[in-house]
């Protein structure tokens, strides 16, 4: 990737998540062109026409942090990624507060798995926490 090319990161971010098989089950959707759709840069851009739409599920993608040092006259640095989940919850997990919790937290496990998977190659994104 070219020094400080942050748009390409993203795009390759965006292909990465929309191939994920948990995403499109997610997403009810069987191809990466289709769970794409329902991927964004920095914010949802909903229908002013039906103040009512809603995007969900989605992923929004933003960038937190980009730290740079000067060295050898090129700026050198690591951009840190935010993916942000919008699920809609069905009406049969929302029974109980316990019942909503493990729901939320087995469709995050299932991205968490699907993405460890994605990234453990050479040359691709790095996840830390």
């Amino acid at each position: 990737m070219a020094a400080l090319d942050i748009g390409n990161a993203f795009v390759n971010l965006r292909t990465m998540l929309s191939g994920l098989s948990a995403w499109q089950t997610i997403c009810g959707v069987s191809t990466s062109a289709e769970a794409a759709r329902k991927i964004h840069y920095g914010a949802v851009e909903l229908d002013p026409e039906d103040p009512e739409s809603s995007e969900n599920p989605c992923i929004v993608l933003d960038i937190t942090s980009l730290p740079t040092t000067w060295k050898g006259n090129t700026l050198h640095g690591t951009a840190t990624f935010e993916i942000r989940f919008y699920l809609e919850m069905p009406d049969a997990e929302k029974a109980t507060y316990g019942t909503q919790y493990i729901w939320i937290w087995t469709q995050f496990s299932s991205m968490l798995a699907a993405i460890n998977g994605a990234v453990g190659g050479a040359g691709q994104a790095m996840i830390s926490n």
